[in-house]
């Protein structure tokens, strides 16, 4: 029932702001969903999330009696013009890619590290607190994260009886994504046969540009759009759309509404999202100022001034809680700072140096060439100015500030908030400047669909991408079969005290639990005294000369299984391993959908 009730809560909230505001489904979908979420997250201030669950539904319910209101009125004009922006091939395509999540996300669940870390725990927290994740017994760190993509997925949780299922997770984000590129459709009509052609084709290019960032020099199997619910690429996304949506219309009273929810949303999404909505803002401000519209100010302010105040609300809850973040701006100095990354030898010059280097000479993109971040920039900009001429010209300004401006700020981060283990090889440092470079990406996207005019521009434009894609990315809009226990390579296991992931090393033969710290060892030989030392093991996979040598005499009649986690059981002359499955506490079963016996 999940699946029905999300399809019409979803059409019958879409269809009340098309009744209310006269506007295409098309253009009232993303904000409208955007504001939902909002309702979620001012009702869970009060921890009273549920509360607000429930206005949203008779709100779509209030969606019924008013159409059934124009029906017995006889309104026959209001009618028309309601089914001619609610019924086109905008909506027949939302309806469409939603249908097909469904199929894709049924049978999935997590296979990324800091799925099992962050973002299904702040769910979890979420659904339990009827509120905020603040405070929980799962989320262990980062509970300063902004809650907009977790109310997202709470939202959609709602659906299923406010019960967790890692599917919905994925479900939310991907649906959430798809609305983002919806404006697209709005000049499409329904009544013109080729348009319905011209949608297909948007559609699928829509699908294929979530596979534009499949792989990277130094990561081939990633945590990417449609396979992980990590916060980065969502977040680009809804970045580059905002800004195709900045750059396209004009500031009136809807758009200024749809604005500040859109920036709004980027801000609490992720603490990067700054970056994203200073140079959204930036652009905001050069488009009035060269149009010098004065009518325009008062709504440019509205756009500036409200998205920070619901940061500033988020920031405010979190410092009366007393709870630290791991990216403080209070604690960036950029004078000492650079004065230091100069000082040859120092900590931050040596992060500094690495740091540049990556930049230049890293291929941030590997199809159908290896190119580095400056290059593929370089590119979007020179499509931007290909695509509007002098028009671009302040898009191309935009974006080229942000290629440094966001690099300097990742720099500033590693140096001044990062732990020094991190720092030096500048973890995630990948997921981090392929945010930037897809942010353009969809801008791009956007900027040239709008823009096509001939037809067979149309039908070619997907075409254009393929060469962009590896052809293995492909695997991931197809449907994929049930995650269990033994299909895991990324697992989280104590459930006790701490939650932790297997970090793969070269041999990946074992996997040692203990108390705060993760031992992955090379040296099969030490595994019979790290087996005596700890308490929990996870075992990944083996080969014959490791059972031979290093498994421990007295469980030789007991061969172990791949993948599965054990208890290590102390006895008087050694020890015995457990299957830790019935060891596990209810709402730990449940997170890993290992099923009872």
């Amino acid at each position: 029932m999940f699946y029905l009730y999300t399809l019409l809560w979803l059409f019958s909230f879409a269809g009340l702001l098309v009744l209310t505001t006269r506007r295409r489904f098309e253009m009232v979908m993303l904000p409208g969903l955007t504001a939902a979420v909002f309702v979620l997250y001012v009702f869970s201030f009060f921890g009273q999330l549920k509360a607000g669950f429930c206005l949203l539904m008779a709100l779509g319910a209030l969606f019924w009696i008013l159409l059934a209101v124009f029906f017995l009125r006889k309104q026959k004009e209001s009618l028309k013009e309601f089914f001619d922006n609610y019924a086109g091939i905008g909506s027949a395509a939302f309806l469409f890619g939603t249908l097909w999540f469904f199929l894709l996300y049924h049978n999935r669940g997590f296979s990324n590290c800091d799925e099992f870390m962050h973002w299904g725990p702040m769910v979890i927290e979420s659904l339990k607190n009827n509120g905020f994740y603040l405070t929980g017994e799962i989320l262990k760190v980062h509970n300063d994260y902004p809650p907009f993509l977790t109310l997202l997925k709470v939202l959609f949780c709602g659906f299923n009886g406010f019960l967790y299922s890692e599917k919905i997770l994925y479900i939310a984000q991907s649906v959430f994504y798809l609305s983002i590129f919806l404006p697209l459709f709005s000049s499409l009509h329904r009544k013109d046969s080729f348009d319905w052609l011209k949608g297909c084709m948007i559609l699928i290019s829509v699908f294929l540009a979530g596979l534009l960032i499949s792989k990277t020099q130094t990561a081939q199997e990633w945590a990417l759009m449609y396979n992980s619910v990590y916060a980065d690429w969502v977040l680009a996304a809804l970045a580059g759309g905002t800004l195709f949506y900045a750059y396209r219309h004009d500031l009136d009273s809807f758009s200024t509404v749809s604005l500040v929810l859109l920036l709004s949303a980027i801000l609490l999404s992720k603490q990067i999202g700054i970056c994203f909505y200073m140079l959204i803002v930036f652009l905001l401000v050069g488009k009035t100022l060269l149009k010098k519209k004065k009518k325009d100010l008062p709504y440019l302010l509205a756009v500036i001034i409200v998205p920070l105040l619901m940061m500033l609300s988020w920031s405010l809850l979190i410092k009366s809680r007393g709870i630290s973040g791991q990216f403080v701006v209070g604690n960036i100095s950029f004078g000492e700072a650079v004065s230091q990354a100069f000082i040859s030898g120092s900590y931050a010059n040596g992060i500094a140096g690495h740091f540049l280097h990556e930049l230049v000479f890293r291929a941030m993109l590997t199809h159908p060439f290896d190119l580095p971040y400056f290059v593929v920039s370089a590119i979007l900009i020179l499509l931007m100015l290909a695509v509007k001429r002098r028009q671009g010209i302040l898009p191309a300004v935009t974006y080229l500030i942000g290629v440094f401006g966001y690099a300097l700020t990742i720099l500033l981060l590693y140096m001044t908030s990062f732990g020094a283990d991190e720092a030096v090889v500048l973890a995630s440092y990948d997921r981090y400047m392929i945010s930037y470079l897809f942010f353009g990406m969809v801008f791009v996207i956007c900027l040239l669909l709008d823009s096509i005019r001939t037809p067979l521009l149309f039908l070619v434009f997907p075409l254009c991408l393929l060469p962009f894609i590896e052809t293995s990315s492909f695997k991931d809009l197809l449907p994929q079969k049930n995650i269990d226990q033994n299909q895991i390579d990324v697992l989280l296991v104590d459930p006790y005290d701490e939650f932790f992931y297997d970090r793969e090393e070269l041999s990946g033969l074992y996997f040692i639990f203990h108390d705060s710290k993760i031992h992955a060892e090379n040296d099969p030989s030490l595994f019979p005294k790290e087996l005596a030392e700890n308490d929990l093991i996870y075992i990944r996979e083996y080969d014959d000369q490791f059972y031979r040598e290093c498994w421990p005499q007295q469980l030789n009649e007991n061969e172990p299984y791949t993948k599965t986690i054990y208890s290590i059981q102390k006895e008087n002359e050694g020890f015995r391993l457990e299957p830790l499955t019935l060891h596990f506490y209810d709402y730990v079963i449940r997170y890993y959908q290992i099923p009872k016996n």
